[in-house]
């Protein structure tokens, strides 16, 4: 008698007093408090008869002994602050709050011992949520448009039901789209709790109402609603993570076979150009590995701390493979179009604490000010399904991330566009000397160059405009989970001297009959001989000294064949020297 009067009086009444206000429960350990303490309550409350029921005008409550062995199907219902109904009593024609059904087969993956604890069923209805916000409900990201229902067996954890329950939650607002069966997961946030998905399903939604399936018992709320935009289907949904997992997979193995080949030749390490590349595809390779597990880690873990940890990583690589991108871009423009007095001392070890260092300050300094800047995320399917993930949760470091991939991707698409003119004034100037080049080898190039510098990853962005949100989501999964594919393609595959040492070493007879033109030329973003490039150079200083032409060419040696070749910088000369790159002269 006593826990009850605490229940009724102390309890419920003082929740019913100050719930009027949510101000008071954004304190994440006073609502975890409350609804641990209400439970533990319950489980302990005195029943005289078969069942007790307790009301207040912000929550119901209502115990009912139950043989653990031989249970028999159950049903609570609510149709308001003090009508709470077990097992099919009449409603009085009121249309339901809340209900819920438990099968005859709720007891069956328990154990004997277990069935004999099970003597008791907690049921409880918060009239409303203000008890379970977390940072996106309370950042309105999501809400919650219905009570919340819950309910327990004693003190015992029942999950992977046979035969799931099913819910019928009231919603508070007339919505049928982007809505989800959720659950208050204790797990989640450190202990503190947070909404997930797992394990319940939508069955049926109408603007008043959202029957769920659930396949364990806790604490249930009708409905996650999200506010953004971008919704894809359930089906989409699938096929866009087939794509990414083939994709990531294909490329996470041909970027540690480019890896293997570059390090195993040392001629091929020795140059710039390829020691970069080298750090690239280090950097795209944990980015892949990473993400291949991050889903996976947010799903089967709860573990907050390593959930983290994976964001973290996961944008710090991201950084930094936008960073080598941009050194790429930024080797390509010394020895392209800078060309003269373009030597600088430890150039490698500069770009090796820029490429790796930058990266790692930009994303501690936003986790330093705000330790829960990364943590568990999710999207929403048309089916009201959530797909957790590991991500940043703070707006300030999707800002700082944002940013510093516009400024890379800028810079690497200016030097795409210089290169690209580069190619066109070569053309124009000298038809003669690219008369065998195709339209098919120019695009090539031009993809292979797009892909080196990631510009690809701009399909992103587009992502924020409903109209077009569908076709660039695949767009930018097939174009970036490939991209370390691509890399192997255009820069390890399709190299003439790279296939000579895998006949070499390796002694693949396959290889022998490939043509070694068709292949090599597809590769080069600038691709003409040495021969035409020293004529169009000789009918340039014929013109006129002053005649119009990129700042910086080289007039003693050979314009390049591929600005993504290996063309290293020397402190004693000024110009390039066709021995330094990886593609002669066909």
């Amino acid at each position: 008698m006593i826990v009850r009067a605490v229940v009724r009086d102390t309890h419920l009444e003082w929740w019913a007093a100050t719930s009027a206000s949510s101000e008071k429960f954004q304190d994440p350990n006073l609502s975890k408090d409350i609804i641990e303490g209400l439970e533990k309550l319950l489980q302990i409350l005195e029943i005289k008869n078969d069942s007790v029921v307790m009301h207040s005008e912000s929550i119901s409550v209502a115990v009912k002994k139950v043989n653990g062995t031989h249970f028999q199907k159950t049903s609570f219902t609510v149709t308001g602050p003090s009508n709470l109904q077990i097992d099919d009593a009449p409603t009085k024609g009121l249309t339901p709050q809340a209900s819920i059904v438990l099968p005859e087969s709720l007891m069956d993956k328990l154990s004997p011992e277990k069935r004999q604890q099970a003597s008791r069923l907690q049921f409880v209805y918060h009239q409303n949520n203000f008890l379970f916000q977390n940072s996106k409900t309370l950042d309105n990201e999501t809400r919650v448009i219905s009570g919340v229902l819950g309910l327990s067996v004693s003190n015992l954890t029942i999950t992977n039901l046979k035969e799931n329950i099913m819910i019928t939650l009231r919603t508070t607002q007339s919505v049928t789209d982007n809505v989800s069966c959720t659950f208050w997961d204790l797990k989640q946030n450190n202990g503190f709790g947070g909404w997930s998905v797992d394990g319940c399903t939508v069955l049926n939604s109408t603007e008043k109402e959202t029957v769920c399936s659930c396949n364990h018992l806790t604490n249930f709320g009708i409905l996650l609603v999200r506010e953004s935009s971008f919704c894809i289907s359930h089906a989409q949904s699938k096929i866009l993570d087939t794509f990414t997992y083939i994709g990531c997979g294909l490329s996470s193995i041909f970027l540690t076979v480019t890896l293997i080949v570059y390090l195993r030749f040392r001629k091929l390490r020795k140059a710039i150009p390829n020691k970069i590349l080298i750090q690239l595809c280090v950097a795209l390779l944990l980015l892949n590995l990473v993400f291949l597990l991050d889903s996976l880690l947010a799903k089967e873990l709860y573990n907050a701390g390593l959930c983290i940890s994976t964001a973290f990583f996961l944008s710090y690589v991201l950084l930094a493979s936008f960073t080598w991108m941009s050194l790429e871009s930024l080797h390509m423009y010394l020895t392209i179009v800078k060309v003269f007095n373009n030597y600088i001392p430890h150039f490698m070890i500069k770009l090796t604490v820029i490429g790796w260092g930058i990266p790692l300050v930009v994303v501690t300094i936003p986790t330093a000010i705000n330790r829960k800047a990364f943590g568990l995320n999710n999207i929403t399917s048309d089916d009201g399904s959530l797909s957790n993930f590991c991500w940043w949760t703070d707006s300030s470091i999707q800002t700082v991330v944002l940013t510093y991939f516009c400024v890379t991707y800028l810079l690497n698409f200016a030097m795409f566009i210089v290169v690209m003119v580069l190619l066109c004034r070569i053309k124009r100037r000298n038809p003669h000397s690219v008369r065998n080049r195709t339209m098919l080898q120019d695009i090539w190039s031009g993809t292979a160059l797009a892909v080196l510098l990631g510009l690809t990853w701009v399909f992103g962005l587009f992502s924020a405009w409903e109209s077009v949100n569908s076709v660039t989501a695949y767009l930018f999964t097939i174009c970036n989970s490939l991209q370390g594919f691509f890399i192997f393609v255009f820069r390890c595959a399709m190299k003439e001297d790279i296939r000579r040492q895998w006949r070499k070493y390796f002694c693949c007879g396959i290889l022998k009959n490939i043509p070694g033109r068709l292949l090599s030329g597809v590769t080069s973003v600038v691709s003409f001989s040495a021969s035409s490039a020293t004529l169009e150079i000789k009918d340039s200083k014929s013109k006129s000294p002053s005649s119009s032409n990129f700042s910086g060419l080289c007039t003693e040696s050979k314009i390049p064949e591929d600005p993504t070749s290996d063309l290293t910088m020397s402190k004693n000369r000024k110009c390039p020297d066709m021995r330094d790159y990886d593609i002669g002269n066909k």
